[in-house]
């Protein structure tokens, strides 16, 4: 059993609360995932430890694919999960639910392993794209799943040298912006996207996010050169719903014109850049409505902490501003 040949398309499907758990189904059918090897590894990023909208792989994205890719036939799934104690993000219960191991050592990698990285749609400071190329790496170094680091590319060699299968899937139901020094950013787009080639999934997120892969980002450019990926976006074929990326996603104004940046939610569900010090992210903006069999995800023991953060980043920003109107 065997993914089709591995090609640097990218599949794009046009989400919503309601359908969420289908529209992974036709998102991983898009990309070509038609039958599966017996053994699978997931790798969920998340790029702040406390949940942030955007900033990490959601909970109902990590049950919904390995749901998937159980009924497919995956026999086996191990994961790459965060310490429980330290887990904000319902991973690892998730798992315990649906008998998912997790990975304690760099596991064995070939044909019929499927390794699949699951990441937010983020940016961070200095343009650092939050992608699923780096994800790689966590499976030799976890603290990769949280932060991005140089081994990135000597593991994408290592797993192409082996001939392990690549998914690289992104949920940008909520995309985040972590470029502003002052506050965090974020907006919901409601898009899903996949490839079985990260180097170009990579690409095409951060080319929405105002950023040219081949010349802002190092890493993406030596993976381009090197074969290991496809950077170049006017070799990069879009499948789907191809509408869905026609806007440019997260902060648009140069930094140094922005004293304050906060996250505010309008009423139609977007979320814009707003100078309010008390401007407030409403999580009701994406918040999918599982069926009866995807109870794991746990949404609200993850979206509490979500609030309880930004109530506290809220009072912070008043208690600031009011210091800087008194001085």
């Amino acid at each position: 059993m065997m993914l089709t040949p591995p090609d640097a398309a990218v599949a794009v499907v046009h989400t919503a609360p309601a359908a969420v758990t289908v529209d992974y189904q036709r998102l991983l059918t898009l990309i070509g995932v038609n039958a599966l090897p017996r053994r699978a590894i997931l790798v969920p990023r998340y790029a702040r430890r406390m949940p942030f909208p955007g900033a990490g792989a959601p909970p109902w994205q990590v049950e919904t694919i390995a749901r998937l890719l159980l009924a497919s036939g995956v026999a086996a799934i191990s994961a790459v999960l965060p310490d429980r104690r330290n887990d904000k993000y319902g991973y690892t219960l998730i798992a315990a639910a649906l008998g998912i191991d997790a990975l304690r050592r760099a596991p064995r990698l070939d044909h019929e392993t499927l390794v699949v990285v699951l990441i937010p749609g983020r940016v961070d400071a200095r343009n650092g794209l939050f992608g699923a190329t780096h994800g790689l790496a966590a499976l030799f170094h976890p603290a990769a799943a949280v932060r991005n680091t140089t081994r990135s590319i000597p593991a994408l060699a290592q797993m192409r040298r082996l001939g392990a299968l690549l998914l690289a899937v992104a949920d940008a139901t909520t995309i985040s912006d972590g470029r502003d020094a002052e506050a965090e950013y974020a907006e919901v787009r409601n898009v899903l996207l996949a490839s079985r080639d990260p180097v170009a999934l990579d690409a095409a997120i951060a080319a929405r996010f105002g950023l040219n892969p081949l010349q802002d980002i190092v890493w993406l450019r030596e993976a381009h050169q090197r074969g290991l990926g496809m950077a170049d976006l006017s070799a990069i074929p879009i499948c789907g719903d191809v509408e869905a990326l026609r806007d440019r996603w997260g902060l648009t104004l140069p930094l140094s014109r922005r004293s304050t940046c906060s996250t505010h939610a309008l009423d139609d569900g977007r979320c814009e850049n707003s100078g309010e010090l008390a401007a407030r992210y409403r999580l009701g903006a994406f918040v999918p409505r599982l069926p009866d069999a995807l109870r794991c995800s746990r949404l609200e023991s993850f979206l509490k902490p979500v609030q309880r953060r930004e109530d506290g980043l809220c009072q912070r920003r008043e208690r600031v501003g009011a210091q800087r109107a008194a001085a």
